[in-house]
């Protein structure tokens, strides 16, 4: 559902604040990716640590960190890592 329009307070209720909902829209959206982009750096901590914990030289693949999140998250988590230069392929 998309929200364009302003929020019109009923009579009953004169205490009401008119909240422009386009801003409602955009703080919620903010929580939202800080929301997702936490929950990715915890994956991503995740792997590192199981990466270290395997010692220098262990051969991995994504199926390795499957009980970590989804196929997804754990993707986008090594590719970080690549760019990075904290893991080599």
């Amino acid at each position: 559902m998309y929200l364009t329009k302003t929020y019109i307070p009923s009579q009953t209720n004169k205490h009401s604040i008119n909240i422009p909902l386009l801003f409602v829209r955009k703080v919620i959206s903010f929580f939202l990716q800080n929301y997702k982009s936490n929950i990715m750096q915890a994956i991503e901590n995740k792997v590192i640590n199981r990466i270290y914990g395997n010692g220098r030289g262990w051969a991995f693949s994504k199926k390795d960190f499957a009980d970590l999140g989804s196929a997804n998250a754990i993707d986008q988590a090594l590719s970080r890592l690549y760019k990075t230069g904290r893991i080599r392929r």
